[in-house]
């Protein structure tokens, strides 16, 4: 089964209220971003947004660099700068207050997510009750691919 899963631009208020809130992308170059790679070591690419059609990325200043998702948010929850993050992942920093969307009219395209598995002519009933399960689970908290 197929999901999808949005990304979304976030700031904590303690932030925004310092630095002020951007209203277009030209605005991010007075701003910071946490960057996220998936190996310490590694250089981020920037800030990437939707452009006509295309991803584009800014490269913006940050003051820390990160490879997991638990640092990720605690890093903008300190209100050390803006993280694309996906939305499921902050859905209750949102609803309680804690972070703020921005930006909202350059939201990525929603993601697919995918349960992938070794391919046999029998598959195992477990496999089969895992699946169904995990798909159960996540339908309430992302959007159903719709063929």
């Amino acid at each position: 089964m197929e999901f999808l899963s949005t990304y979304a631009y976030l700031w904590p208020l303690i932030y925004l209220r310092r630095h002020g809130t951007p209203q277009t992308v030209a605005d991010l170059a007075e701003h910071d971003l946490i960057h996220y790679v998936t190996t310490l070591g590694g250089r981020s690419g920037g800030f990437e947004h939707p452009d006509s059609g295309v991803y584009r990325t800014l490269p913006m200043s940050g003051p820390v660099v990160v490879n997991n998702s638990d640092a990720y948010n605690a890093a903008c929850l300190a209100g050390l700068g803006l993280i694309q993050a996906p939305e499921i992942g902050v859905r209750e920093h949102l609803a309680r207050g804690e972070l703020v969307e921005v930006l909202p009219r350059y939201r990525s395209e929603p993601m697919s997510l995918w349960l992938l598995y070794a391919r046999r002519r029998n598959l195992p009933k477990r496999v089969r009750v895992f699946m169904d399960w995990v798909a159960e689970l996540l339908r309430p908290v992302l959007a159903p691919l719709t063929p």
